[in-house]
This record gives structure tokens, C-alpha cells and sequence, in this order.
């Protein structure tokens, strides 16, 4: 933001902690709100916009900002990658009162992106989504989804019949139900935990949305958002999981170095050995790596299918720059998706096809796929690299790619 206030208001001297200061006043008086390191407008502040002057702005060079239309609006959507929009979908359609099917779609949206089979139902006497979890290859957990939107961003024990959603469960064969609001009273928390429904915020959803994307998390991990709405109980598993990619990158970056270092490369060959590494990385880290983080990171390195490093003796020397290294295991997640046609084929299935999740699956995967011959290869490239997304620029795209690219435009009928 202080860099695009910068460009387009060059008269307007803000500094980074100027800015910092100003975003904390909009949040704190409801003209915004943040979704993890996100900030956006509420439907409040986008009032308040449209009814104030504005400084004359000063359009960068080769911008293109429609005549009339809302500058800042036209920055954030351009800016913000697909599951930020996802996420504030999300939060922002659950104070929708009058069009309660838009918070549905935003949670199923939102389901599917966090890899969850996600099937969506509505109606009278039907939860609002089914989302399945895969837990292993034997075991499953249906979860029915309760959607409920309040125009004030509270959900009082007005608007929650317990009982129906005890026989929304059963109806849809569910093992566990989820509510999810924009906010919800004291008396409806304690009633859900006497009555075990879990309940999660949108913006919790939306933060995990946003964070998934960064940090991708495993269905069993994600289990406990919504098989006990513990939003916090992540915490400790996306810190992990951060801190061995982070492990993976320090380590790299540190035999790099030393790979180049013409006092290393004299002495040692450009090598290092585990305690090298802990004393090269000690200073990035509040709490410096230790010995089993540094041997896991060597260890992934060394696999055969990166080899991104050779041992000799106690020492490790890296094979290649850490650009091409990274190069590689993009090349190994494409060829991952590209061949993931059974992930893909269970996020689109219907509910009459999906076993019940306790005990062994007994029918298997279905085998009916969807079209994919409607779309043009070259918009979804671009469409992907628009979205930072890897992409071959020539051969078979993943058919998880083209999926996505189909819901952003549009295109599917799920």
C-alpha cells in the first residue's frame, strides 16, 4: 500500500509506519478488516469511500483505470490472487442476509480449494454442503455444513434449530456438523458444545483459506477446522510445517554459499557438514535450527528424485543453484497434478456416489470425469501465470488446473 500511494499520489509524503497507523484506524472503526496478512474494505468503509472527496490522482504509466470507475477497488481486485478472493467471499457474503445462496457458493468454493469433496445441497429439510474428508485409504469423514448469514455479523439461538440440524445429519448419513457465520452469541457456542456441532467463523475459514495457500495442509491436518471448529488448534501444525520449508530453504541457501566461497571451496571443498550448517543459519532464526531439522532438510535434498546435493563423508556439497533446484521440484508437482486424475474425480463427485467414511470404502472411486474439452489451453496458461500458478508452457495441462480455471470463469457447472 505505501508503494501504490506512493506512485499515484507522489505529493502525499506517507511513510511505511504512516500507512501501518492509518490501516489500524479503518480496522478498528469497521471501514475494514483483515484476513490474515490481507486487509480489505467492508461494505461500510466502500460506503464511506463513495461518499468523500478524493486527492487528484496521479496514474502511473500504462495503467488502465476505466473512467469512472473505483480506483482502489480496481487495484485490490487486480492485486489479490485467486483464494484471497476466495476468502473474502467469503467473509464478505456471510453478513448477506438476502442472498444466503452466495455465502453457500463461497463455502463451497472455499471447501473445494482446501481439497475437500464438497457437494452442495440447500433446500427445506437438507443441510446447506456435504464436505468429505479423506482421512486414509480406509477411512472417511462426512461432515454436514450449516450456513448462516445475519446482516449484523452475529448469529443469535434465534436463528439455529438444533434439533434440524441433528436431522440434517442423519438424512445425509454425516458424521459430524459444522456451523459456520459471520459471528455467533455466548448461548449459541454453549449450546453447540452440548449438543457436539462444531462452530467456525467465516473469517476463521477465510483465514485458513489464505494461509493454505502459502502453507498447504493435508486433509487429516485440517481436520480438526471442522470436525471441532478449532481454528487455533492449526497453529501449531502450520508452525511446523513453515519452519521445515523455511529449514529447507536456509539450508540451501547456506550450502550455496559456501559452494561459492573461495575459502571454503580452498578448504573444504565447498562442503558442510551439520554443525557448518547450524552456524551458518544460527543468525537468521530466533531459534536456530536443530541438528534433526538440519538432518531432515539434507535428507530431502539427497533423495534421488531432487539430488540436489552429494555427500562426501561427513560433508554435503549442493549440485546446483537453489534457482533450479526449486526449478526441479516444480517440475515434480506438475508431473504430480498431471497425473492426479483421481483427486479431481472425488472433489466433483455427487453425494449418491461418496461410501459413508466409517469403516473400509466398499464401492471404490467413481469412474465418470467431467468434460475438459471446453476450454482453450492458451487462456489457461495465461490465466495461471496471472495467478503465480507453475505451467508448462507446452504438453498436457493438469486437469486440476483446468478445473479451477473453469470455476474462476465461470465454466463449471458444479
Amino acid at each position: 500500500m505505501t508503494r501504490i500511494l506512493a506512485e499515484r499520489y507522489p505529493t502525499c509524503d506517507l511513510t511505511r509506519k504512516d500507512v501501518t497507523a492509518r490501516v489500524a484506524l479503518l480496522v478498528e472503526t469497521g471501514l475494514a478488516e483483515r484476513i490474515a496478512n490481507v486487509t480489505r474494505r467492508t461494505a461500510l468503509g466502500t460506503a464511506l469511500a463513495g461518499s468523500l472527496p478524493f486527492q487528484k490522482r496521479h496514474d502511473v504509466p500504462g495503467s488502465s483505470v476505466p473512467s469512472g470507475s473505483d480506483p482502489a477497488a480496481a487495484e485490490t481486485g487486480q492485486r489479490l490472487s485467486l483464494p484471497e478472493r476466495v476468502a473474502a467471499e467469503v467473509v464478505s457474503s456471510s453478513t448477506d442476509s438476502g442472498n444466503y445462496q452466495r455465502f453457500e457458493r463461497a463455502l463451497a468454493e472455499a471447501f473445494r480449494y482446501l481439497a475437500m469433496d464438497t457437494e452442495v445441497h440447500s433446500g427445506p429439510a437438507k443441510t446447506d454442503l456435504v464436505v468429505t474428508l479423506w482421512l486414509s485409504p480406509t477411512s472417511r469423514r462426512r461432515i454436514a455444513v450449516e450456513a448462516k448469514t445475519d446482516g449484523a455479523g452475529l448469529v443469535t439461538d434465534q436463528d439455529v434449530r438444533f434439533m434440524r440440524l441433528s436431522e440434517h445429519r442423519v438424512r445425509h448419513h454425516a458424521d459430524h456438523t459444522v456451523l459456520i457465520g459471520p459471528g455467533f452469541d455466548t448461548r449459541v457456542v454453549r449450546e453447540a458444545t452440548k449438543e457436539e456441532v462444531a462452530v467456525l467463523t467465516a473469517k476463521e475459514l477465510a483465514e485458513a483459506v489464505v494461509r493454505h495457500s502459502e502453507t498447504p495442509l493435508y486433509p487429516h491436518e485440517l481436520a480438526d477446522l471442522l470436525l471441532a471448529g478449532q481454528a487455533d488448534a492449526l497453529e501449531h501444525t502450520w508452525s511446523e510445517t513453515e519452519r521445515r520449508t523455511e529449514a529447507l530453504a536456509l539450508v540451501v541457501n547456506a550450502m550455496w554459499r559456501s559452494a561459492n566461497d573461495p575459502v571454503d571451496v580452498e578448504f573444504g571443498a565447498g562442503g558442510l557438514d551439520v554443525r557448518d550448517i547450524w552456524r551458518e543459519t544460527k543468525s537468521s532464526l530466533e531459534t536456530p535450527l536443530d541438528k534433526k531439522e538440519i538432518e531432515e532438510a539434507l535428507a530431502f535434498l539427497g533423495s534421488p528424485c531432487v539430488a540436489g546435493l552429494v555427500k562426501r563423508g561427513g560433508d554435503h556439497a549442493i549440485t546446483a543453484p537453489p534457482e533450479l533446484i526449486a526449478s526441479r521440484l516444480r517440475s515434480l508437482a506438475s508431473a504430480i497434478e498431471a497425473k492426479a486424475v483421481g483427486a479431481d474425480v472425488r472433489r466433483d463427485t455427487p453425494t449418491n456416489t461418496i461410501p459413508v467414511s466409517s469403516g473400509p470404502l466398499r464401492d471404490g472411486l467413481p469412474k465418470t470425469n467431467p468434460s475438459l474439452n471446453d476450454v482453450v489451453p492458451t487462456q489457461v496458461r495465461a490465466w495461471a501465470k496471472a495467478e503465480g500458478r507453475p505451467v508448462n508452457d507446452r504438453g498436457r495441462l493438469p486437469e486440476s488446473l483446468i478445473r479451477e480455471y473453469r470455476r474462476a470463469s465461470g465454466l463449471s457447472t458444479d
